[in-house]
């Protein structure tokens, strides 16, 4: 039983360093923008007359994706603000990411 631990073990730890091998790029904290930096974060004047899943503002990011791995497959990436609700009906704003 042991034997098979042991095996177990080292076969996860081979797959967690095979994983982590492509990885292109790793951003640090001081490389990305907080989104209340961001003025892409903050809904237009009005947008709570808009209808929940209606799109507010979306952009295309220029920027590294962050941590991904085989970036070089990904061909655009885009952010949508879109028109939401929380649990008590009271309008917000969420952000998605779409690959």
């Amino acid at each position: 039983m042991r034997l098979h631990s042991l095996f177990l073990l080292l076969s996860l730890s081979f797959f967690q360093v095979a994983l982590a091998a492509p990885i292109k790029s790793l951003i640090t904290a001081g490389n990305i923008t907080r989104p209340e930096d961001d003025p892409f974060y903050t809904p237009k004047e009005g947008y709570e007359k808009l209808k929940p899943g209606e799109v507010i503002n979306y952009r295309q990011i220029t920027q590294p994706y962050g941590i991904i791995m085989w970036e070089e497959k990904i061909k655009a990436a885009y952010q949508f603000l879109v028109r939401s609700e929380d649990s008590f009906g009271n309008p917000n704003a969420i952000v998605t990411t779409v690959m």
